[in-house]
């Protein structure tokens, strides 16, 4: 099972949680922090690995003429439920159903990482990008993965168990 499909197979349990406001890091920290570092709306955001489209809608509601892409159906139908007149597209972002410069903006939020061919998919981002165009991205940081706590309680310790930048699966 690739990455696109894994999503597939856990998208309504996503769209549950990340439709929950308030409970993850995505509404108390990272989407401020995000949307702090992403310019002014232009002629054109791409948002690549859109989801649900949760980030997508806070794009187009501060201005930006958005295109939302994902390789999940299911998580592409849910994001044009939540606002059926957003452009969200179901594809690949290693093949964008976009032509050359059309955008001066693409966003990654959260989403590069669990791109199987992730070259590919920056090599698309590039093609579609107007030049001078940007890319704003944002990954998950390697301890999200490196480690765990012993147990569920406020002093416990975190225990990596493994080399920290080690290729796991």
């Amino acid at each position: 099972m690739d990455l696109g499909d894994s999503w597939e197979a856990q998208a309504r349990q996503w769209i549950r949680w990340a439709r929950r406001p308030g409970h993850d890091s995505y509404w108390r920290h990272h989407r401020d922090q995000f949307l702090r570092l992403v310019p002014p709306p232009g002629r054109r955001t791409m948002d690549i690995g859109c989801g649900e489209g949760r980030l997508t809608r806070h794009l187009k509601g501060l201005g930006h003429r958005v295109t939302g892409i994902d390789a999940s159906p299911s998580l592409v139908a849910a994001a044009r439920e939540a606002d059926p007149a957003m452009d969200v597209r179901l594809a690949d972002a290693a093949t964008l159903p976009l032509e050359d410069a059309a955008a001066d903006l693409a966003v990654a939020f959260l989403s590069l990482h669990d791109i199987d061919p992730m070259p590919a998919a920056v090599r698309e981002i590039a093609r579609v990008l107007e030049p001078g165009g940007r890319l704003c991205l944002a990954t998950v940081h390697p301890i999200n993965s490196a480690g765990r706590f012993e147990r569920h309680a406020a002093d416990a310790p975190f225990v990596i168990a493994e080399e920290y930048l080690r290729p796991f699966g």
